[in-house]
């Protein structure tokens, strides 16, 4: 795929904001990948099309405006995510700023090989891995993982209710989990993701009102009342929690420790050699592990 052509000025592709701005001005959630716009500020303008990669996960990910990129999801391809998105990726870690790359058309291609996946940074797959694992969009691949272990095949509609019903999934964790993509049991969908367009007076509202822009006062908690234990128990030092954000479709995120350490991120995948294949509607519900 060729680099899409902008015509625009360059302080518009260098413009990098945060999160709580564009929840700020355009509405969603800071932490999802494709976070609907609440019914206050939707009426105001009208995108509902947002969509945000971050480099955790998606080390293909558009790099500048209008350049291609790879977007990958762990269902096997759930065609719910094809169409025109706004398009946001993480540009900077901390603080963690993020640029408008343009509209992009997103198609499911095929699945990631086994080879591509472990070829990736082991940041990148003990990041997807923890995730499938603490959250609800996750239980679907642990539980075909589950029944794999113990019947060979995949599970019948009956028996994938009877291990979501008894939590049997719980006992794959990420060790089984990452074993079972690094066999092959599992496979993660991959989809290309084409600019087809950029939104210049989008782009040239971000920057303006970027400039301007003051976050709001961070709420009080308040004080802690004094509790008459604490003078007689040791407490234990609580680990430094950081976000790291969630590919959760739509799904806001927990806190996780920060494992995110390398530097490569980069993933063997050429992105012109993914040929999207159209597919058969295979939808799913959007909250549905």
């Amino acid at each position: 795929m060729k680099l899409y052509p902008i015509d625009c000025e360059k302080r518009l592709w260098n413009t990098k904001v945060s999160r709580g701005f564009i929840s700020g001005q355009w509405g969603g959630s800071m932490q999802a990948s494709f976070p609907p716009i609440g019914k206050d500020k939707l009426p105001q303008h009208g995108l509902n099309d947002f969509m945000y990669l971050s480099d955790e996960f998606h080390p293909a990910a558009p790099r500048r405006p209008g350049a291609p990129g790879v977007w990958i999801d762990e269902s096997a391809g759930n065609v719910d995510w094809e169409g025109i998105k706004r398009v946001f990726s993480k540009v900077q870690a901390d603080p963690a700023l993020w640029t408008y790359q343009g509209q992009y058309e997103l198609r499911h291609a095929r699945s990631l090989t086994r080879e591509e996946w472990d070829a990736m940074a082991p940041s990148v797959r003990n990041t997807w891995a923890k995730k499938i694992c603490g959250s609800g969009w996750g239980t679907g691949m642990r539980i075909k993982i589950y029944a794999l272990n113990k019947y060979g095949k995949l599970p019948t509609e009956a028996q994938c209710e009877e291990i979501k019903a008894r939590k049997l999934y719980e006992s794959i964790q990420e060790p089984q989990l990452q074993l079972a993509l690094k066999r092959g049991d599992e496979l993660m969908a991959l989809y290309t993701m084409k600019c087809v367009g950029y939104d210049k007076v989008f782009a040239e509202q971000v920057a303006a009102k970027w400039a301007t822009w003051t976050p709001p006062p961070q709420k009080s908690r308040g004080k802690r009342k004094d509790n008459p234990t604490d003078s007689k128990v040791d407490r234990p030092t609580k680990r430094r929690k950081v976000k790291v954000e969630d590919d959760g479709h739509g799904l806001a995120s927990e806190d996780e420790e920060d494992d995110i350490g390398e530097a490569d991120t980069e993933i063997k995948i050429k992105v012109e050699e993914i040929v999207y294949t159209p597919r058969g509607m295979k939808s799913r519900p959007r909250n549905a592990g």
